[in-house]
């Protein structure tokens, strides 16, 4: 949300990985993101943005690592099942996480997690 609110550090990290073809968008964040969208001019950005990212299916293997996931570290770290999700699908591709939500991916041991600004 912080590159449709003009937020300067979100529009460079992510127009960085743009200009390298390096962003990968995992379809649960692109739902998430979607719901928090407030009006047209967010929703036409967010239309741009998936149109010039990969997006990340989640595999079968991927859910049930989730599942996995959401059972140790839930409760330990407040770790959602979207964000278990994105864990798995990240792990098993070998991929790095960019959020600034550290806090619920820190924990999960075999995941790379970027603070991009």
């Amino acid at each position: 949300m912080d590159l449709f609110r003009q937020n300067p550090a979100a529009e460079a990290y992510i127009g960085t990985r743009l200009r390298s073809g390096r962003l990968v968008l995992h379809v649960a964040v692109a739902a998430e993101t979607l719901t928090g969208i407030r009006d047209r001019a967010e929703r036409r950005q967010f239309d741009a943005l998936c149109d010039q990212t990969r997006t990340l299916i989640p595999s079968g293997a991927d859910w049930t690592l989730a599942l996995r996931l959401c059972c140790v570290y839930a409760r330990v770290s407040g770790t959602d099942w979207v964000d278990c999700l994105v864990a798995a699908s990240a792990i098993r591709l070998g991929l790095p996480i960019a959020t600034i939500n550290e806090k619920h991916f820190r924990p999960i041991k075999g995941l790379t997690v970027i603070r991009p600004y």
